[in-house]
């Protein structure tokens, strides 16, 4: 039986939890394996350990008060956001300073926003227009070429510059 399984079954062995087969199995193998043996020795040490210690008991209220505790920390947390909000009490200034920053922003998006600012289209626009075409056509074209290795590609484009 390997290492590793051994390993699991001493820790069952020093629990208390093993068959007598089982327990078989794990003796031979320490017997003849040292790393297990050490690693066997190591186990019953901690659980000899663990049976030598003593719980600590609370004092007698000391549940009580840690329950009691808790409640009153939870409904702290619940109260969160909106609990700090109902103590919240804004003045006159704060009011008057929030209404006039939601006004003026609601006419900077009525002045500026979409829609309200059309472009003149000039030749020189109309010039960029067409290189810009040019150049995405060209661009298409190489990429068509390079991919030509993968398989039989049509050259030819649409008026979009995309493929066929």
């Amino acid at each position: 039986m390997e290492c590793r399984s051994i390993k699991e079954l001493i820790v069952r062995y020093s629990s208390g939890d093993l068959e007598e087969a089982e327990k078989v199995l794990v003796d031979e193998h320490v017997r003849d394996c040292t790393g297990c043996e050490q690693y066997f020795i190591r186990s019953e040490k901690l659980w000899g350990t663990l049976d030598a210690w003593d719980e600590i008991e609370p004092e007698g209220e000391f549940v009580t008060k840690f329950w009691n505790n808790v409640s009153v920390q939870e409904n702290k947390a619940k109260a969160g956001f909106f609990g700090w909000l109902k103590g919240f009490k804004p003045n006159l200034a704060v009011s008057g300073a929030l209404a006039t920053v939601f006004i003026v922003g609601i006419f900077t998006f009525a002045l500026l926003g979409p829609g309200t600012l059309d472009g003149v289209f000039t030749s020189g626009d109309e010039k960029d227009e067409i290189i810009l075409s040019e150049l995405d056509r060209a661009t298409n074209s190489e990429a068509s070429d390079l991919l030509a290795i993968y398989g039989p590609w049509d050259n030819s484009f649409d008026a979009n510059g995309g493929m066929n």
